[in-house]
């Protein structure tokens, strides 16, 4: 699925895949604050999805990240580590 940007200016997908017991979350595009809402969510998604949650963010192609893409990158950890769990 492809969050497109309001302005036109960029787009975010997210494939998500399992590897034994760890969520693989590969965004790829723009990481933007009208992208990072979509993100987040499937953030949340990826770390309801073991308990503890174990997650692996792969940000190889994402090609811009502004401030509110890396708020939720920061976010996500902390909810991740609070809640047990382990992420990179």
């Amino acid at each position: 699925m492809a969050w497109a940007n309001p302005s036109g200016s960029g787009t975010l997908s997210v494939l998500t895949g399992l590897r034994g017991a760890v969520v693989i979350v590969r965004p790829t595009g723009e990481l933007t604050m009208s992208t990072a809402p979509y993100f987040r969510a499937r953030l949340e998604q990826a770390a309801a999805f073991n308990t503890p949650p174990l997650v692996v963010v792969d940000t190889e192609e994402i090609t811009f990240c502004d401030s509110a893409g890396l708020g939720v990158l920061t976010a996500a950890l902390h909810e991740i580590e609070n809640g047990g769990g382990d992420s990179c």
